[in-house]
């Protein structure tokens, strides 16, 4: 490779980096409330790009969950877009939203939302079955994955018999068995102790800076997101960027 070729490639890998890999712009949305409209979203604007840890924080009932909830394409603005991959999410239907949730998104609730008559393997798994992929193939993924949550000794266990936190593990694992570009966290601690809430919050920052993945992570608690490249405030309906990590923990 000469010298130009090398200049070249790393400018190619620099635009790769700068370049969003989820986006909203001035994005607006109300709910229907007592015969006329709440406005909760005014405007909101955010981007997280290839590698990238973010959260969004704001006090409860501020409108993080709905901006996140449209940025996983399981809802669409009123006004503005989202913008995935470079594709406007609201030019494209219900079928494509759905494609894209299960193969491009992994998706991270407060409440795991396991499905309790499976066991935590096939609940890991069932994403990858969804997009047709080689049952013995996803199998052997599910298994990596969980081991790399800690739970190679709870396979076979179904929701029922695992802690709040052995659930949420799960959920962690479910979300990248489809190896997507970007993880979506809605309060993923928001159910669990203090100590358990760490426990998991540096799971799920370590294995997706591990794999590369993108984060975008919504919480109330600023505790948890001094270790993220970037915090986003969400008030009165707008966002608005707080702190910038360079090289040192976030200082709130």
């Amino acid at each position: 490779m000469n010298e130009w070729e090398m200049h070249r490639r790393d400018a190619e890998d620099a635009d790769k980096a700068d370049s969003p890999v989820i986006e909203g712009i001035d994005i607006y949305k109300s709910y229907p409330f007592k015969g006329g409209s709440l406005p909760v979203l005014k405007g909101a604007s955010l981007c997280v790009k290839e590698g990238e840890a973010v959260a969004v924080v704001g006090v409860s009932g501020a409108g993080k969950s709905t901006l996140l909830h449209l940025l996983a394409a399981l809802d669409r603005p009123d006004k503005g877009q989202a913008i995935l991959n470079g594709h406007d999410l609201g030019t494209l239907s219900d079928k494509e939203l759905a494609e894209i949730r299960n193969k491009q998104i992994g998706l991270i609730f407060q409440f795991h939302h396991l499905l309790p008559e499976f066991t935590a393997l096939e609940n890991c798994l069932m994403p990858a079955l969804i997009s047709r992929k080689s049952p013995k193939a996803v199998r052997e993924r599910a298994k990596e994955l969980l081991g790399q949550v800690g739970l190679s000794h709870r396979l076979e266990h179904k929701p029922t018999e695992l802690s709040c936190g052995e659930q949420q593990r799960v959920a962690i694992a479910r979300a990248l068995i489809n190896n997507p570009g970007i993880i979506l966290a809605d309060e993923p601690t928001g159910n669990l102790d203090e100590g358990t809430s760490r426990e998991i919050y540096e799971l799920l920052l370590g294995l997706t800076r591990e794999s590369g993945h993108s984060l975008l992570i919504v919480t109330h608690d600023r505790n948890l997101v001094k270790e993220v490249n970037r915090v986003v405030e969400l008030s009165n309906g707008k966002t608005v960027e707080l702190y910038t990590q360079h090289g040192h923990k976030l200082r709130f």
